[in-house]
């Protein structure tokens, strides 16, 4: 399937908001989508487009990393392992954070934030959840037009152009 705003077309010197699923898939190697994510986030480490992300990103990322890693050492399909590190902090130990702390220090990747207007409105608006429309409003309250991400629920979000692995 050919998409129609494929990642590798980014124009050079964007700014695009990097959603957690794009690092996701570089992190964890997807066996389908790793090799257009990690294309894209080399031009980004190179400085031919700059990338911008929010806390969620962040959170997510991790959350996200965590959650296949343990099931993985575990043996526990990654619907349980909340669970498991709720019963059991410790084991959090379990996994090497390191890949994701280092990938958050990458060049022309940058940490912005918000500025509120009125998040239910954004929400009622434009069909997102929370988290969703939190990366619309850090998009459009930092001039930022394009998103990298796998969700199609921004394609229908007017102003903005997204960009798919």
């Amino acid at each position: 399937m050919k998409v129609l705003n494929d990642i590798s077309n980014i124009p050079a010197n964007s700014s695009v908001f990097v959603d957690s699923n794009i690092i996701t898939y570089f992190l964890l190697k997807h066996r389908d989508l790793y090799g257009s994510s990690k294309s894209f986030l080399k031009r980004l480490e190179k400085g031919e487009i700059k990338g911008f992300l929010n806390s969620i990103v962040v959170s997510e990322v991790y959350f996200n990393y965590i959650r296949v890693k343990l099931s993985e050492v575990l043996e526990t399909p990654p619907y349980r392992v909340i669970k498991e590190v709720k019963k059991n902090p410790k084991i959090l130990n379990k996994v090497d954070l390191l890949p994701v702390d280092l990938f958050f220090k990458m060049p022309n990747l940058f940490l912005v934030h918000p500025h509120f207007t009125d998040l239910g409105t954004e929400i009622l608006k434009n069909g997102l959840l929370p988290s969703d429309a939190i990366h619309l409003v850090t998009m459009t309250s930092n001039n930022i037009l394009n998103i990298a991400t796998n969700d199609r629920d921004f394609e229908k979000v007017k102003g903005i152009k997204v960009w798919r692995p």
